[in-house]
């Protein structure tokens, strides 16, 4: 039995409630204190000796956090918070890149924190974690805190140093596993995890995000999936996003390891914090669990209080530096040269670009599956005084300030060329044209001459170089004085679509050389094609009965001109069905369909709805979704 800690005291308490007669007949309340430690606890009931029954008998119960309790510190006072962010087993995962929050529909996702096993394979991750084996006394202490035990979780859903749920993997190479795209859910993650003991394979940041909400969930802190677009990270705690190159313009890659991703996904859970001064840092705290630095020798990140990220406070909480660099840090190119003992030293800033990082940071709206932007809750507005003062904050506190400092907010000279990129198509759909644009305006009143190239690569999401899809150049264009030319690069689907990887991510770089004073202007910009929609799902009938076996037909229609092998068909969905995948070895061609059946008995009333999904060989990360209305169990009452 699951229960919440309710009373303001620091001791336990039983009273009865009701009794009958003489009869060995009562009924007890125990009586919770709100600073309980969370997890399992054995109540023992002792009867007197001359009973006929057993002198001992036990039973068992399950402490959770109390969001409807004022005095637990994941209070939230509003009702609809709380069915939100503590009761809502359904949601929705944010992914695209910053021109397309969204694509053509956003992710949902199946958190399922009430299905079977999903608490105990919670409790099992906090009574398992490392840290309790070394100081159990200390860690069963630090149980009652939220902020402890979201650091803890954060650590064991990754893999990478304690065995933890879920294996991340970005190779591109799932054949031991299931792909990242695979999942529309964490129930069968965690059911997998709990019933062998073994990590889970794949992974990546929603997948991370998504199942740390549901187990945050199904402990009782209120939790959200958030997304930030454009991300970045930094790998060296600078506060800044640094790319260097030599004194003839060329890359130095052995210092070029900060990155920014298309998109991140995280955590936020709502918590006072009593560790930390004052109650300025009471609210939302980001955390999570995809495994990219360290924090303390462990892979796990936060809790760390937004208002300090906002500030640029980063010696608050738990990581707030390096949350802080992934929405708010500058992207600085460095000149850098070799000093006597062969070692790299700044020579200049080349350029500072102050807004190219964490975009439209993005949740589920509360009752709803539209997006709500919380950026503002993680930064001030670009350009304005209270950023820069945040900015500069957290940049005194890295580990560049020291020698860096005075190379930084450098006004960046006038450039006499400028490249601007992008797509014609505003729409970008696998299996369709795509066509890349250069503008390039001289600002100057003399005429020059330029060699134009054009790279298009397939990227991960976070970045990194997959394959090159195309490249193509353009010599000796004469760009009059106050002049702007236009030229395009056009990529048939043929060209692409094999070079794709996970989410279909590519980028555009333009490189421009001045002939005339053998200047380099440099520019890039990354896109993500959709898959176009092919997922048609029809259900035997409507509205469903919990209880009954129902039907539902899911086809799948190949939209691309080529052939789809190794054809993966999954079903799921909160209280409707559990995941359920069918597979289909035979070859798809252009315009053909496969049709899957799948049966299942939804388990709860109300609105629910089923996740499709559909992943090939050759593309992966068909989805779609259909609602439909769930009646009660007949004669229930309910």
């Amino acid at each position: 039995m699951a229960t919440k800690r309710g009373m303001k005291t620091h001791s336990w308490d039983t009273k009865i409630v009701k009794k009958d007669g003489n009869e060995m007949t009562r009924n007890f309340q125990i009586q919770i204190p709100v600073l309980a430690a969370v997890g399992r606890y054995t109540i023992e009931v002792v009867l007197p000796k001359n009973s006929t029954h057993p002198l001992k008998q036990s039973g068992q119960i399950i402490v959770l956090f109390n969001a409807w309790n004022k005095d637990d510190e994941v209070y939230l006072a509003e009702e609809d918070l709380r069915n939100e962010y503590v009761l809502n087993d359904d949601g929705v995962v944010y992914a695209g890149w910053s021109r397309r929050l969204r694509g053509p529909n956003p992710a949902r996702w199946n958190f399922g924190q009430f299905e079977p096993n999903i608490l105990d394979c919670v409790l099992y991750l906090l009574e398992n974690d490392r840290r309790i084996k070394k100081k159990p006394l200390k860690s069963l202490y630090m149980r009652s805190s939220a902020v402890w035990v979201s650091r803890i979780l954060s650590a064991m859903i990754n893999s990478q140093d304690d065995d933890g749920v879920l294996v991340g993997n970005w190779s591109g190479k799932y054949e031991d596993g299931n792909s990242p795209t695979f999942w529309n859910g964490s129930v069968k993650i965690l059911q997998e995890y709990y019933d062998k003991k073994e990590p889970v394979k794949y992974g990546q940041c929603w997948v991370f995000s998504g199942v740390l909400t549901t187990a945050l969930r199904a402990i009782g802190i209120p939790a959200r999936s958030v997304t930030t677009y454009d991300s970045a990270h930094d790998t060296d705690n600078t506060m800044t996003i640094d790319k260097f190159i030599d004194e003839e313009g060329e890359s130095v890659e052995d210092l070029n390891s900060d990155s920014i991703w298309n998109f991140h996904v995280w955590n936020d859970i709502w918590t006072k914090r009593d560790d930390l001064p004052g109650n300025k840092y009471d609210g939302w705290q980001a955390v999570d669990a995809t495994p990219q630095e360290e924090s303390s020798q462990r892979y796990q990140m936060g809790p760390a209080p937004l208002t300090a990220v906002k500030d640029g406070e980063v010696y608050a909480g738990f990581d707030a530096g390096f949350v802080f660099s992934e929405v708010n840090a500058d992207v600085v190119t460095w000149v850098v040269k070799k000093d006597k003992n062969d070692e790299y030293i700044i020579q200049k800033t080349a350029k500072q670009l102050k807004n190219r990082v964490g975009s439209y940071i993005s949740t589920k709206m509360v009752g709803g599956s539209q997006r709500e932007d919380v950026t503002h809750l993680y930064k001030y507005d670009e350009g304005t005084r209270e950023e820069r003062k945040a900015f500069e904050t957290a940049f005194s506190f890295g580990q560049g300030a020291k020698d860096w400092a005075g190379h930084l907010n450098v006004e960046e000279e006038g450039e006499d060329l400028v490249l601007e990129l992008s797509t014609k198509e505003e729409d970008l759909r696998v299996g369709k044209p795509i066509t890349c644009v250069m503008n390039v305006k001289n600002k100057s009143k003399e005429s020059v001459t330029v060699n134009l190239t054009g790279v298009i690569s397939s990227i991960r999401y976070t970045g990194d170089v997959w394959s090159l899809v195309k490249k193509e150049k353009f010599e000796n264009v004469e760009i009059g004085g106050g002049r702007t030319v236009v030229k395009e690069i056009k990529l048939e689907p043929d060209e692409y679509i094999e070079n794709l990887t996970d989410l279909n991510c590519l980028k555009f770089i333009s490189i421009a050389k001045v002939l005339e004073n053998k200047k380099f202007y440099v520019d890039e910009t990354k896109f993500q094609l959709f898959n176009q929609d092919s997922i048609q799902i029809k259900f035997n009938k409507s509205p469903l009965q919990v209880g009954e076996e129902t039907e539902v037909e899911v086809s799948f229609t190949n939209p691309l001109p080529i052939r789809l092998s190794y054809i993966k068909i999954s079903i799921e969905g909160a209280g409707l069905a559990y995941l359920d995948t069918k597979t289909y070895r035979k070859s798809l061609h252009y315009d053909k369909t496969q049709t899957a059946k799948f049966k299942f008995t939804p388990r709860k009333p109300g609105k629910r709805t089923l996740l499709v999904d559909v992943d090939t060989t050759q593309v992966k990360d068909f989805k779609a979704a259909a609602d439909v209305e769930v009646l009660p169990l007949k004669d229930s009452g309910i």
